[in-house]
């Protein structure tokens, strides 16, 4: 039985067009509902998977109800080694990928989407303040902007999941390494070895430091559980999974730009993290 769902709304694919490289988005696209679907989470090892990026406006990870993601690039490591570029095969006719998992191991992918561009009227602010948890200090940043200030918001997006390789040597705790992305949700315990009932911790690093009171939503596919938790001092969150099957892992780093690339006048980072729970 496969635990991915197809509910929810979905984001039309003509509300993106393409502006000077970029995709400018003056639609609500939530930037909670980007991830990474392995075809399985557990594969025997010489074993070729198939991966996708997908979008929607809540996790439901099914199509026709996400819509896949052709501008990515891919990352990953199989063990202690880097997954070779000559493993990975793009279809992007239909956004898929495909790596082979020549060995037994732990294998970590990443996917680092091409940038977008948010607009949001006045009315739209709020929403999205609420939609990346925004604490006291980001509100009062907001607040202290000119009110004829828009909100041109440049939208960073890292996917990223696991898929355990026949049986992983047991010391190695290879999954709990960093790929070394701006944004990036560490756990803390093997995340192919989930059950429910069980504690998860996991870790936040931006630009490879803990990233504390940091909003994270623990959401599963069926939509019954969207669990939000902040991180402590040392970029830690905890929190029980308490249903069986895939569940999204996300959170959204929102500040001020201060370097802008175009007009944005803010800058914000993605990074979801998708495991099974049995």
């Amino acid at each position: 039985m496969s635990y991915w769902c197809a509910r929810g709304n979905v984001m039309s694919p003509h509300k993106l067009v393409l502006l000077a490289g970029l995709a400018w988005s003056t639609s609500g696209l939530r930037a909670d509902a980007t991830w990474l679907k392995p075809e399985r989470f557990k594969a025997t090892p010489g074993a070729t998977l198939h991966f996708q990026v997908l979008t929607a406006e809540r996790f439901c990870a099914a199509e026709p109800s996400a819509i896949p993601i052709q501008g990515y690039a891919v990352n990953g490591r199989l063990g202690a080694e880097l997954i070779a570029t000559a493993w990975i095969d793009k279809d992007r006719d239909r956004a898929i990928f495909s790596i082979s998992l020549i060995r037994p191991g732990h294998a970590v992918i990443t996917g680092e989407l091409e940038p977008v561009f948010l607009e949001k009227s006045a009315e739209q602010i709020e929403a999205r303040l609420r939609e990346v948890h925004a604490g006291e200090a980001l509100r009062e940043t907001w607040g202290r902007q000119s009110s004829q200030t828009p909100w041109h918001e440049l939208l960073r997006r890292y996917v990223k999941t696991f898929v355990r390789v026949g049986e992983p040597f047991v010391a190695n705790e290879d999954w709990a390494r960093p790929l070394g992305t701006t944004l990036e949700i560490i756990p803390e315990q093997d995340p192919t070895k989930l059950r429910t009932g069980d504690r998860l911790n996991v870790k936040v690093l931006r630009e490879g430091a803990p990233l504390q009171n940091f909003g994270l939503n623990f959401t599963t596919a069926d939509d019954s559980r969207d669990h939000v938790v902040f991180t402590d001092l040392a970029g830690r969150a905890e929190i029980t999974l308490d249903a069986t099957g895939p569940w999204l892992i996300h959170g959204t780093d929102l500040r001020l730009a201060q370097k802008p690339e175009k007009n944005e006048t803010w800058v914000s980072t993605f990074a979801s993290l998708a495991v099974e729970v049995n």
